[in-house]
């Protein structure tokens, strides 16, 4: 930038309240513990800026439940499998200094002790864990192992040797900022590129030197366009929220990607992480897919009815429910088969499964309420009752609506009683997105108006309370709404409004999760469930994350104390 240009725009600027504008080139918004990308002290540090752990997550009091959980292994030869780390010293291909006091790495959870040793080993993987649970180290710390121990040339500028995808820009800045803090006293650079950003200043990134790319899968896509061989050296493949990234959004980038750019899959390691996977998930041709088995029997009622009847205008009635009702299997069927297919070319045969906790990816210590709510009720006035008293009592919350029009609405509302808010959704600019978190994260605005584009693996800083003011339709997203809070071992509670008859589809789902969860389901919500259409209640209950439908494997249950306790 020019430096009069640049003189211009800080004249009269008060640059104590607006520190960020202090950087130079880099000219990054969220600072942490230094400038993300030019890897060097920035110069908007000062003593009004963000203190160095400021974006660090300190393990809560809960710390040690997560020891609670079971974690269950299968695939190929799992008996020849190397044993789970029992602490981060142990690790000999890391440098002490990686994990100090200052990152609070002290004790891995039990994602970590399983995945880690396995990705240091090389083996393509399927990791399930609950939100919170450390998932994004269990892929980092043996992502750098990695790049640590190959030979480094230095009159060579490195090419990108492990690719990180995500599906949103947030997560990706996350990602980045963990895997900078971890590489800071190491030669690793470490490469962030996603949309709303200069993409030149990302290719100037990239080439200037990139161990590790970690990109939202539109912009890496962009990129490829003009660099094809950028990928040719990926050993590692990394899928971050990988149920979402496999659905009908992203899935024609990944096998665009997957076929014309990243090496063969026998020649890279890929590993898959995310908190829920459907109960069918597999790559086996041989499994035949589920279908909505809720449909089916709604299909064959309807024609029964059909058959049972003279009336005409009763069967012209009653066809497009037929109609309506098979091409939703047909959609599920297809989308199921897509999903498998792709997966079959992605990972290779002998992957490892991995399921840490329970199937529904939540943890125990986030309490779970809900209130009922009549159609005609206006939530607003509930919705200020609960807000009063976790400003009160100073808790960060965040507050989910359906719709970015509600977000507006609702925030301009909640500003005009008092409150202090702040909006975050995906067609804010990024800098306004940014901001949005910083304000959250320092506590200068406690609570936060989104909608789900936060809900995806995004770590926001201490979230005490998750408000759902709209439910969501599906119970994935709800489970990401609510792993906002109760993180890395702390206690956390979600507040739900139940609008009678719009919500009612996600009751089934709802009384699933709270029974997995070992939590008190409201009468009123059963009876709501038993009649409902939706996700699948009363179905099959396993006792992991996900289960690995795979035929001739072999499975082992690790205890808390990580000793085999059952072989299958």
């Amino acid at each position: 930038m020019d430096v009069e240009k640049l003189a211009q725009l800080l004249e009269g600027l008060n640059l104590s309240e607006t520190p960020q504008l202090k950087c130079k080139d880099c000219n990054c918004f969220v600072c942490q513990e230094w400038c993300a990308i030019c890897k060097e002290d920035c110069q908007c540090m000062s003593e009004n800026s963000l203190p160095d752990d400021s974006y660090v997550r300190q393990p809560g009091i809960f710390f040690n439940n997560y020891d609670t959980l079971q974690v269950k292994i299968s695939g190929q030869n799992i008996a020849n499998l190397p044993s789970p780390i029992t602490d981060f010293e142990s690790l000999k291909e890391l440098p002490c200094s990686i994990f100090n006091d200052k990152l609070f790495y002290k004790k891995p959870t039990p994602v970590q002790k399983s995945a880690i040793p396995l990705m240091i080993e090389g083996l393509d993987l399927v990791v399930c864990a609950q939100t919170g649970s450390g998932k994004t180290a269990a892929f980092l710390i043996p992502i750098i192992a990695k790049v640590l121990s190959k030979p480094k040339d230095a009159q060579v500028l490195s090419k990108p040797y492990a690719l990180i995808l995500t599906p949103t820009r947030e997560l990706t800045i996350q990602i980045h900022r963990d895997a900078v803090r971890l590489t800071k006293e190491t030669h690793i650079k470490c490469c962030c590129v996603y949309g709303g950003k200069d993409i030149s200043k990302n290719i100037f990134n990239i080439n200037a030197g990139c161990d590790i790319l970690i990109g939202t899968l539109g912009r890496v896509a962009i990129i490829l366009k003009k660099f094809k061989n950028l990928l040719s050296t990926v050993q590692i493949f990394v899928l971050d929220e990988g149920d979402h990234m496999l659905g009908s959004n992203f899935i024609a980038h990944i096998k665009k990607i997957n076929k014309k750019y990243l090496p063969p899959k026998e020649k890279r390691q890929t590993v898959l992480f995310c908190a829920t996977l459907p109960d069918n998930f597999c790559i086996d041709p041989k499994v035949k897919c589920d279908v909505d088995q809720k449909v089916v029997d709604n299909i064959a009622k309807i024609k029964t009815e059909k058959d049972d009847t003279d009336d005409k205008e009763v069967k012209d009635a009653v066809e497009p429910e037929i109609k309506k009702a098979s091409h939703k299997n047909a959609k599920i069927k297809n989308n199921q088969t897509n999903i498998n297919e792709t997966l079959k070319k992605l990972l290779k045969d002998d992957y490892i499964f991995i399921s840490v906790g329970s199937i529904d990816g939540t943890v125990n210590f986030i309490d779970q309420s809900f209130v009922k709510v009549q159609n005609d009720t206006p939530k607003i006035k509930m919705l200020i009752d609960i807000l009063i008293k976790e400003s009160f009592e100073n808790r960060k919350t965040v507050v989910f609506v359906e719709t970015k029009k509600e977000t507006r609405k609702l925030a301009k509302f909640l500003c005009c009683c008092g409150f202090k808010v702040t909006v975050f959704h995906k067609d804010r600019c990024q800098r306004d997105r940014e901001e949005a978190l910083h304000q959250f994260n320092t506590g200068v605005k406690p609570i936060m108006i989104c909608t789900s584009v936060s809900a995806r693996g995004l770590d926001i800083i201490e979230v005490k309370t998750v408000i759902n003011y709209d439910l969501p339709q599906d119970i994935s997203t709800y489970l990401y709404r609510i792993g906002r809070t109760g993180r890395a071992g702390h206690a956390g509670k979600s507040i739900s409004f139940f609008v009678e008859n719009r919500d009612d589809p996600i009751a089934r789902g709802l009384v699933k999760n709270l029974s997995m969860s070992e939590q008190e389901v409201p009468e009123w919500l059963e009876c709501i469930a038993e009649n409902a259409t939706g996700t699948a209640y009363g179905s099959r209950v396993g006792k992991f994350a996900s289960k690995d439908s795979r035929k001739e494997i072999s499975t082992i249950i690790l205890e808390c104390d990580f000793s085999p306790a059952n072989n299958e």
